[in-house]
């Protein structure tokens, strides 16, 4: 971990495993992470503050976290495991269970009881601040981090609205669409889009449905989007990280 505004890292793991699919508590005290210490990824945490590890899930399929809600005290997560026979067949057909991730699960960061949320395998899943609305990334078979691929093999973002019971698509389809993140005021949220030719960060917002080149880098894509609660945004572009300031409209390497 480094500063926002550049220097030295420290580590917070001890490389024994592979940690990955970091994501932030709201108080900025805590990482969720997937790891592999005990053969197979479950989900952990981890406090910034006295760098305690805490294991959340024990199962034998893979955990992986997409986000905190409930002020933290909730860490949503992709699994595989045993659903309802309502199940959408694309989702789970017999052939490829035990895969990553076909439906989205909950579990508690004190009373670790994990419940089934959608049986579907909605990914990137992230509730906006009142968990009416649930953005995801689409069921797809396209490889985490290839490049230029246009066919109904890439991820889109929907919204899943819990009131109604609804998913609605957002983004267009054979154009990759990754890593939704709600804006501070959840009118909108950040994605990362092929659109442009690139993997760049774009904005879609949800009164107009108009979506926002945010970024304009080439030759090589953006990865790894990640958004503070003023704005600010960080992101990996060519093996660097950098910060992109809501005010002034630049980036920054960090």
């Amino acid at each position: 971990m480094a500063s926002s505004d550049g220097g030295n890292a420290r580590a917070i793991t001890n490389g024994e495993f592979y940690p990955h699919a970091l994501i932030w508590s709201p108080d900025n005290t805590t990482l969720a992470f997937a790891a592999n210490p005990y053969g197979n990824d479950d989900v952990f945490t981890v406090s910034l503050k006295t760098g305690e590890m805490t294991r959340l899930t024990y199962h034998s399929s893979a955990d992986i976290p997409t986000a905190f809600t409930d002020n933290g005290d909730t860490v949503l997560f992709n699994t595989t495991r045993l659903a309802a026979d309502t199940q959408d067949f694309y989702s789970l057909p017999v052939y490829a269970f035990g895969t990553k991730g076909n439906q989205l699960y909950q579990i508690g960061t004190k009373q670790k009881a994990a419940q089934a949320l959608l049986p579907i395998p909605a990914k990137s899943a992230v509730w906006n601040n009142k968990k009416t609305q649930l953005l995801y990334n689409s069921p797809h078979k396209d490889q985490l981090f290839r490049k230029h691929q246009t066919s109904f093999a890439v991820p889109s973002i929907w919204l899943f609205d819990a009131p109604t019971g609804k998913h609605r698509q957002l983004t267009e389809n054979k154009v990759a669409a990754q890593r939704p993140l709600w804006n501070s005021d959840n009118s909108g949220f950040y994605f990362l889009s092929e659109r442009s030719g690139s993997f760049n960060v774009w904005y879609y917002d949800l009164s107009t449905e108009q979506e926002t080149q945010i970024t304009t880098l080439t030759d090589h894509p953006v990865r790894h989007l990640s958004a503070s609660e003023n704005g600010d945004l960080a992101f990996s572009y060519n093996g660097e990280l950098y910060r992109l300031e809501k005010k002034p409209n630049n980036a920054e390497e960090t």
